[in-house]
């Protein structure tokens, strides 16, 4: 009677989402983005039309590529991800400090590190890992005097 009742939640890597329901994959959460880096891939196409080499194939396939990967890790649980903020926040404040010494110019703007086969903007790493890092520090710190957001104050700068 009681065989699916378990006391004890075993720990996944990921959630175990057996069902999987038709309006959570038509989301307009999911659908807007995908639409929109459909919609911007033409608009590229049709701007570049005259160019010889067009940057439409190369916006599709991160566009697409971005969102499959902010699904893959919406399954990961936040407990998870926890354990590897500090580490990641402290990669990224190293990664825009290497941009001063090997950082490329695109565009004329010296914000890209050249990683080989591709390049990347350390400074859009940085803003995600700083907001996950000041919520782990503000989740386990209470602020009742203005000495307590002194913490909060240096990760943000």
């Amino acid at each position: 009677m009681f065989k699916g009742i378990s006391l004890k939640k075993k720990k996944r890597f990921f959630d175990n989402k057996n069902k999987i329901n038709r309006k959570i994959v038509f989301s307009p959460l999911l659908v807007i983005p995908l639409a929109l880096v459909c919609i911007s891939s033409i608009l590229i196409k049709s701007v570049q039309r005259e160019f010889l080499q067009s940057d439409f194939l190369n916006h599709l396939f991160t566009g697409f590529l971005g969102y499959f990967l902010a699904i893959f890790i919406s399954y990961i649980p936040i407990e998870r991800i926890k354990k590897y903020l500090i580490p990641l926040y402290f990669c990224s404040l190293l990664s825009l400090l290497l941009i001063y010494f090997f950082g490329i110019s695109i565009y004329g703007a010296q914000r890209w590190l050249s990683l080989g086969i591709f390049s990347f903007q350390p400074s859009e790493v940085a803003k995600l890992s700083t907001i996950l890092t000041l919520a782990l520090v503000l989740e386990r710190k209470s602020i009742s005097s203005i000495k307590d957001l002194l913490l909060p104050f240096l990760i943000v700068i």
